[in-house]
């Protein structure tokens, strides 16, 4: 119990911004709004590497570096991680993905992803990040360490289950089973939410989604293609480029969807999911011209 209260402070504390805005809003239930934020922050510490590596990846580098020595770090916004070798330093947009092709990843270093968690090699990769990044744009950044982590898991092998070269395992996970981890509590009953509810947050979602990866979600989700056509189409030159641009889309989709009601990983709900799915790919259908 202990633990947990430790856990709730950090929570809390992190998340102060946000927060202060919230009540300052006279935001409606936000005792439920904490409640399940907490829950899905306390699933985050559960994901292990073989389970969810991107979030275990991300989370055990922001340990190390707040606690590094010459790691300057803040949260933007409250929330975002930021850490950079010397302050003072710029906030920019996050980099381009032609800007993370550009950053060579160290020879050395190109092993997995176990093998560069000791604090000591993820220190040096984050410096030679940095390094490279603020070359890039020409002055002295603060790094959104998601971009860090983005670009490291352009060049370490893909986790198991994960084949570049032709099809994935099922992107959401097998029946039954959230994609977002959690197990399905539904009995097929009729839509919760309801069809017009499932459109509002279907073009919703997609409406956070880059051009880029509304294609790449539009010809993986409705046309069914493989990594190696997807990336032929949209004229990538190897399929780990599509599949990045599928990632960044399915994250923004797990996270859009840890609130919503039956498609969160505490209730989430085979039928909602399947028709939310069918909204999506309708929504998609609208949005994306290529054939």
């Amino acid at each position: 119990m202990a633990e947990v209260l430790s856990e709730l402070e950090c929570f809390l504390l992190e998340r102060s911004g946000e927060l202060r805005t919230l009540i300052a809003s006279g935001a409606d239930h936000l005792e439920k709004y904490l409640e399940r934020s907490f829950r899905n922050h306390l699933l985050d510490r559960s994901r292990s590497l073989q389970t969810d590596p991107w979030r275990y990846f991300y989370r055990a580098s922001a340990d190390i570096l707040r606690h590094a020595a010459g790691v300057h770090h803040h949260l933007r916004s409250g929330r975002f991680f930021m850490y950079s070798m010397k302050i003072p330093a710029t906030c920019m947009s996050p980099l381009r993905e032609e800007e993370l092709e550009g950053i060579a990843f160290p020879p050395q270093s190109r092993l997995n992803l176990e093998s560069l968690l000791p604090a000591a090699t993820l220190v040096s990769l984050a410096a030679h990040f940095w390094r490279e990044a603020c070359a890039v744009r020409s002055r002295d950044l603060w790094i959104d360490l998601r971009d860090f982590v983005n670009w490291a898991f352009r060049h370490v092998p893909a986790p198991k289950g994960v084949a570049l070269d032709g099809e994935t395992e099922p992107p959401w996970g097998e029946r039954g089973i959230s994609p977002l981890g959690g197990r399905q509590n539904g009995d097929g009953a009729a839509s919760q939410a309801g069809p017009a509810l499932l459109d509002r947050w279907a073009s919703a979602f997609i409406e956070r989604l880059s051009p880029e990866e509304r294609e790449v979600f539009y010809c993986r989700m409705v046309l069914e293609l493989d990594w190696a056509k997807i990336s032929r189409q949209l004229g990538y030159s190897g399929p780990s480029g599509a599949f990045y641009r599928y990632r960044q889309a399915e994250a923004k989709l797990k996270s859009f969807l840890r609130d919503r009601e039956k498609l969160s990983p505490e209730d989430f709900d085979h039928r909602e999911w399947e028709l939310f799915c069918e909204a999506l790919r309708e929504g998609l259908k609208k949005t994306v011209s290529r054939p």
